[in-house]
């Protein structure tokens, strides 16, 4: 209990007054004072509130867009660092230092970042914050991190940002190899990120699409004449027009869905198959003929959140 007129006894919190120790450079004070605070219980204010990445962006379309970091920061954050990290690279790709009016950029995105760039509402340590990437394409696509750091604290959140590019070529064909049999074929080319095609199966008689089968993608090197190859993907599906129903007028439709991960991009390719009855002369063998429609379905759903 404190009485009038006593001292109040002594904080348990641990105050650390950052201020750069003589001779000692600055990077060295900031390094004795970030392993006091792993010893000491000081409280730290500095926190990032809220990071804003888009999900995805389309290669090439853009012609800017801002990853913004945003952080509490007060006069107690000294020596306040801001860096950003792409993937696992240790190196930042962008590093500002408010109170030494320093930026650093990586030398892999030299051309990439806007450095003209700040925020109209900022201060002296909040302008240089975000990253203003210009013109995204596919190999800016990644996990960005966000690091703050002082002399009273640090915080870190990462989100991802892709950079898609639909495929060049986007096939849904069909080859007749027997009586019986044809041999459905979906194909597509040039797509990016690692995409899947899936095939789904429905009728008149039943509506519901159901999946029959799936392919992953196999990444194609690049040739220096077309540049950045991204991803080829095939999928076969052999069809035994045995296992269909030939009775009355049954229409079978197969759908090649592409899907681009951590996007929804979707595009899809239809092919309709309606049954009938053939009688040939020759062999007077009844046989199953396939009637087929190609049908083209295109889904780009371009909500950059």
């Amino acid at each position: 209990m404190v009485t009038k007129g006593s001292e109040p006894p002594p904080s348990r919190n641990v105050v650390v007054n950052m201020r750069p120790i003589p001779g000692v450079g600055y990077w060295a004070a900031l390094l004795v004072c970030a392993t006091l605070l792993l010893i000491s219980p000081v409280a730290s204010s500095l926190h990032i509130l809220h990071l804003s990445v888009p999900k995805w962006v389309q290669n090439g379309t853009e012609d800017s867009v801002v990853l913004d970091c945003v952080y509490n920061v007060n006069r107690e954050d000294e020596h306040l660092v801001i860096k950003w990290f792409l993937n696992d690279d240790p190196q930042p790709i962008y590093q500002w230092i408010p109170e030494l009016n320093k930026r650093f950029v990586s030398s892999r995105l030299k051309d990439r970042i806007n450095l003209d760039y700040s925020l109209t509402n900022g201060n002296s340590f909040t302008k240089f914050r975000a990253l203003n990437l210009v013109r995204p394409t596919t190999e800016l696509s990644g996990r960005y991190s966000c690091h703050v750091m002082s002399l009273a604290g640090q915080d870190s959140e990462s989100k991802l940002m892709t950079v898609y590019a639909p495929p060049k070529r986007f096939d849904f064909t069909y080859e007749r190899v027997s009586a019986h049999v044809t041999n459905l074929s979906c194909e597509a080319d040039g797509v990016f990120p690692q995409p899947t095609l899936f095939l789904y199966q429905s009728s008149g008689r039943d509506p519901v699409s159901r999946p029959v089968a799936s392919a992953p993608a196999r990444m194609v090197a690049p040739t220096p004449a077309e540049g950045a190859a991204g991803y080829h993907v095939r999928l076969t599906y052999a069809l035994d027009s045995r296992t269909l129903d030939v009775s009355g007028h049954v229409e079978y439709v197969f759908e090649c869905v592409l899907a681009i991960p951590e996007t929804n991009y979707r595009q899809q390719r239809r092919l309709e198959f309606e049954p009938g009855r053939l009688v040939s002369s020759a062999s007077r063998l009844r046989t199953v003929d396939i009637v087929l429609r190609v049908l083209t379905g295109v889904f780009a759903l371009m909500d950059l959140a």
